[in-house]
């Protein structure tokens, strides 16, 4: 596996994981115009997206323990995500055909599971990192006016909307937060790099009253078949939600397409 930039290794010590919450599953999405056979009660993963360790990779951490080999480990978390990697892999299992493994508990770190889902992580974030300074720079937006989060999320929709129609399932980068620095959007709440999320999203429902819902697979909600990702018309821009199966819903500040490219599961993945 590749040694990450310090940056990367940032964005893959959080990825939205939840906190300790009740798992939301149930409502299904509902007549959508969705081109793809995907589910995530079938094709996603069983276990919620709570990894524990260190994320650093294979490399950069003790075989059996787990810690750290740079600097002590004092500043890595021992508890984080990889959105990105399960929403990739999911696609990928997808994709063979394959029912992902059946477990409903999360890989240990070593186990090929784990350094697949790892692996894909990384990939996400495309070329060069190229993801992680999308998600920076959107931090970085205000919320209104023609520059803002709802502006350029309006102007990515129409792309995902013809991509989801011709069947693809693709992954999406939610931005929920705006940067310690950015005093352009006073009422979105202040976070870090790793406080942005990663979903594979499936099919679209397109409404009335320039509503749009995005049908996804969010690893933080597993077997919830009625996660949406709502875009609302506000004028030239959209008002954004994430919305789970059970009515939970969460401000998003801007949704943005990501990369993908099918992998075949590698053999030892299966557990």
């Amino acid at each position: 596996m590749r040694t990450l930039s310090g940056i990367v290794l940032l964005a893959l010590a959080g990825c939205g994981a939840p906190r300790a919450e009740p798992v939301d599953v149930g409502r299904a999405p509902g007549e959508t115009n969705r081109r793809s056979a995907y589910l995530p009660s079938l094709h996603g993963f069983r276990f919620v997206n709570h990894f524990e360790g260190s994320p650093l990779p294979a490399a950069l951490r003790n075989p059996t323990t787990g810690a750290s080999l740079i600097g002590g480990g004092k500043s890595i978390p021992s508890t984080f995500g990889l959105c990105g990697g399960m929403s990739l892999a999911s696609a990928d299992y997808y994709h063979a055909g394959v029912a992902p493994p059946a477990r409903t508990t999360p890989p240990e770190q070593g186990t090929g599971l784990y350094e697949y889902i790892y692996q894909r992580q990384a990939e996400s974030f495309g070329d060069g990192a190229i993801m992680v300074a999308a998600f920076m720079s959107w931090m970085n937006l205000p919320d209104n006016g023609d520059d803002g989060t709802g502006a350029r999320s309006a102007r990515e929709l129409p792309g995902i909307v013809s991509r989801l129609e011709r069947g693809e399932v693709f992954p999406l980068g939610l931005v929920l937060v705006r940067s310690p620095s950015n005093r352009g959007a006073p009422s979105s709440p202040v976070g870090r790099l790793w406080n942005n999320h990663q979903v594979l999203a499936f099919g679209v429902q397109e409404r009335e009253g320039g509503v749009v819902e995005v049908a996804v697979y969010d690893p933080n909600f597993p077997g919830d078949d009625g996660v949406i990702v709502r875009f609302a018309a506000v004028g030239e821009s959209v008002r954004l939600e994430r919305v789970t199966g059970r009515g939970r819903k969460t401000t998003v500040r801007g949704v943005f397409p990501m990369p993908y490219a099918v992998h075949a599961p590698p053999e030892n993945a299966a557990e």
